[in-house]
């Protein structure tokens, strides 16, 4: 039993080499396996209870506190959790947790994939820690307090991530998905503890700031089942809270979720709900209020209703300019679909410099090697194409193509390949267009069949058999999402 075990200071290769030894006595059919594997959690478990006893209150607190973490953790957040009076120098932080790296609980991140300066709890401390949190009231109120205080950590830590920034500036919005994607993990977890906890104040703050950033970092897929989940969870608490500019603003990041899945259908519901909330009132946030025209207009190209698409184009590009905001990927969007526009309307020289247009302002900002850019390419692409320069157009496509490759080789490794996969088929679908235009028709042939293998695993509702001349808003509009 544990209570006649010694004591011991185990280091792991100490307990590596009891296993190698019990392991020989289990071959002489000694012990069975089952007891095998308590004899080492027993000394293991001895040896952490030793020294987590000699721990100070406030390190023992944390060490409990940290335990809710799925994997590693920078010390900004492992402080935060963990409740220490606020310090801000990253080296008193590192003194704070001294007593956890000496007892051997925390050690630095070696994981392949793991970015500088990452800690993790190691096996036998997240272990011991989750079986105490099982049969200790006290501690497990520690633990749930931790919960609290991660939501609101990294509720602060996305609001630094300006909504407007990331729309103005290419590098703002690259660090933007960079740190996301660095904390990816912890992120989703922190979802699905703000959703636990039954806080529905916790859970829309925590939404509301990250859904910028999950913009181009989550699936659509995924951001469709958050912010279903989370929508239905804060509209049972109050109906009221239907109405706020923090609820709007979900509803409106599931309708653009919705689209990104293709799915123009679940999209309009939420689209003209808030349409509807807003109406004229020139005081609510200017975001909703861009972004529901922006998705409406889309909503009215699919429907062939040009006009009125045109008329929302116009009027998003007016509040946009009213707020100095003309040089913004939301005013890029909405010239865009100007584009599209004119190219229906048969006005080929305004789409022409329309698109030009675009790819100098998206240069000058700095979005040259995002994914924005490869799609405006793509509009412009389609201009040459609809023009008849079918080899301009193709080197258009082609140089899209290069840059999606070249963003999804970033270092940081998992980013929004959602946000590339539907546009690298759009362009390859574009570049198909070329090749035929051009009598290479075996080459079109087999990039759209590349395309319909691709399309029906992660676009099933595109159909890639579209003609480009007597579809063309369908084939325009239906993987568009580029701001």
């Amino acid at each position: 039993t544990n209570s006649l075990l010694p004591v011991l200071s185990l280091d792991d290769e100490e307990i590596a080499d009891i296993e190698v030894y019990t392991n020989r006595v289990l071959q002489s059919n000694e012990f069975s396996p089952l007891q095998r594997g308590a004899s080492l959690r027993s000394i293991a478990f001895n040896d952490f209870a030793a020294r987590l006893n000699s721990l100070p209150q406030s390190a023992y607190d944390a060490l409990v506190s940290m335990s809710i973490f799925p994997d590693s953790f920078d010390v900004f957040v492992a402080h935060a959790v963990s409740g220490f009076p606020g310090l801000i120098d990253p080296d008193d932080i590192m003194n704070s947790f001294q007593p956890l790296f000496e007892a051997r609980m925390i050690t630095e991140d070696a994981t392949p994939l793991s970015l500088p300066n990452r800690f993790r709890l190691n096996d036998v401390a997240r272990s011991f820690v989750l079986d105490m949190l099982e049969s200790n009231t006290q501690l497990a109120i520690v633990s749930e307090k931790a919960k609290v205080r991660m939501v609101v950590h990294y509720t602060e830590w996305l609001n630094r991530i300006s909504e407007l920034s990331i729309h103005s500036k290419g590098s703002d919005r690259a660090e933007a998905m960079k740190e996301y994607d660095g904390d990816r993990q912890n992120m989703e977890f922190t979802y699905a503890v703000a959703c636990e906890l039954g806080d529905q104040n916790l859970l829309r703050s925590f939404l509301v700031a990250s859904v910028p950033s999950m913009r181009f970092c989550v699936g659509a897929q995924t951001r469709v089942n958050y912010l279903t989940t989370a929508l239905e969870r804060i509209q049972s608490y109050s109906s009221q809270s239907r109405f706020s500019a923090e609820y709007l603003r979900l509803e409106l990041a599931l309708a653009e979720a919705y689209m990104d899945v293709l799915d123009v259908e679940n999209a309009r519901e939420p689209v003209s709900r808030v349409f509807s909330v807003l109406g004229a009132n020139n005081g609510t946030n200017l975001i909703n209020r861009v972004i529901c025209k922006l998705l409406s207009a889309i909503i009215s190209i699919q429907e062939g209703n040009v006009e009125r698409a045109h008329e929302l184009l116009v009027s998003a590009l007016n509040l946009l300019s009213c707020q100095q905001l003309s040089h913004s990927t939301y005013a890029i969007s909405a010239m865009s679909y100007l584009v599209t526009i004119y190219l229906l309307t048969t006005q080929y020289e305004k789409a022409e410099k329309q698109a030009n247009d675009l790819l100098n302002l998206l240069y000058e900002k700095g979005y040259s090697s995002l994914p924005i850019f490869a799609d405006v390419l793509g509009v412009m692409g389609t201009v040459s194409l609809v023009r008849g320069d079918a080899g301009e157009a193709e080197r258009q496509f082609k140089r899209g193509l290069e840059i999606v490759a070249e963003f999804e080789s970033e270092k940081w490794s998992e980013t929004p390949l959602h946000h590339c996969l539907d546009l690298r088929l759009w362009l390859m679908k574009g570049l198909a267009n070329t090749f035929a235009a051009q009598g290479r028709h075996i080459e079109s042939q087999t990039l759209v069949r590349i395309c319909q293998e691709n399309g029906l695993i992660f676009s099933p509702r595109i159909c890639w058999e579209v003609d480009l001349q007597n579809e063309f808003s369908r084939w325009f509009t239906a993987v568009r999402h580029i701001y």
